[in-house]
């Protein structure tokens, strides 16, 4: 039997918040492990700029998890932050939405955890 194809979406760390001239990308070791002892394979989605695109990534995967991480940006639902502290990760949701929308024209299963669900909500107009 062959182990299912799971792909993560990245939590980034940006340029200065971590690492002066980079910027990072990972996942939450826990969802990791408890997807592993389930007997599936996950695989970190990055960003492309470029090349090979999500599309591309995701045709070898059986289904995209949207993890957790930061809030969901205010612009992202056509709002502003009403406190500088509160403008959330507006690069995280375009990739995000990114991922989401290519998954959802492939017809690959999404499952949302905490932000995940939440970008699921703005992506579908809520």
């Amino acid at each position: 039997m062959r182990n299912l194809k799971i792909g993560i979406s990245a939590s980034f760390y940006h340029k200065g918040s971590v690492h002066q001239h980079k910027t990072m990308v990972f996942a939450e070791e826990g969802l990791l492990q408890w997807l592993g002892q389930a007997g599936v394979m996950p695989y970190l989605i990055p960003r492309f700029a470029g090349g090979i695109s999500i599309k591309e990534f995701l045709s070898d995967l059986d289904g995209v998890i949207l993890s957790g991480g930061a809030d969901i940006s205010p612009k992202s639902y056509g709002e502003e932050a009403l406190k500088p502290e509160w403008a959330g990760d507006f690069e995280r949701d375009q990739y995000d939405l990114e991922v989401f929308n290519t998954a959802i024209e492939m017809n690959k299963p999404i499952l949302g955890i905490c932000r995940g669900h939440q970008l699921i909500n703005v992506a579908m107009g809520g």
